[in-house]
C-alpha cells in the first residue's frame, strides 16, 4: 500500500486494538449496549469477470467469501442509536487468484426514528473505512464511505 504492505494479521491485529478500545468499554452516556456478531459465507459464479467486449473471450470465475461483523450498539436517547463495528472478508477467486483479497474495515452510525410506530421514518448517517489489502500491492485500495438515508 504505497511504500507499505499490510498482511492479514497486521490489518487484523490494527483493527482489534483500536476498535477494542471503544467496543469493550460503556460510555456513561448510553443507555444500554448491545452487541453485533455476524458471520456468514457466501458463494458466487461470476461471469465475464475480465468485461470481454466479445463473447469468446469471456473469462468466468467462482469466489468463495467468508465474512465476519463484529461492534456494537448504544442507545443513546429514547430514537437514538450509534452503532460502531468492525468488518473483516475475504475474496477467495478459484481461477483468477490474483484478485483474492482481504477486506478490513469499520463503520460507525448513527440512527434517529422521528416517532413511535412502523409508519414513522428513520434516518441514518454512516462512515465507513477500509482497506483491500491484494497479493500485489498496486492493487491495494482504501475505501472511504459517507452515507445518509431516509428508511
Amino acid at each position: 500500500m504505497r511504500g507499505r504492505h499490510f498482511t492479514p494479521a497486521t490489518v487484523l491485529v490494527q483493527t482489534v486494538a483500536v476498535l477494542g478500545l471503544l467496543i469493550f468499554t460503556k460510555p456513561v452516556f448510553a443507555n444500554w449496549v448491545e452487541w453485533i456478531v455476524d458471520t456468514g459465507i457466501s458463494f458466487n459464479h461470476k461471469e465475464n469477470i475480465n468485461n470481454a467486449f466479445i463473447k469468446s473471450d469471456e473469462k468466468d470465475d467462482n469466489i468463495i467469501t467468508p465474512a465476519f461483523t463484529f461492534g456494537r450498539i448504544y442507545q443513546l436517547a429514547d430514537f437514538t442509536r450509534a452503532a460502531l463495528t468492525t468488518e473483516l472478508m475475504y475474496d477467495s477467486h478459484q481461477d483468477f487468484t490474483d484478485l483474492s483479497h482481504l477486506s478490513a474495515g469499520a463503520t460507525v452510525s448513527v440512527k434517529h426514528k422521528f416517532g413511535i410506530g412502523r409508519e414513522i421514518p428513520w434516518i441514518q448517517t454512516a462512515a465507513s473505512a477500509s482497506i483491500l489489502d491484494f497479493q500485489g500491492d498496486h492493487w491495494d485500495s482504501n475505501l472511504y464511505a459517507l452515507n445518509v438515508s431516509l428508511v
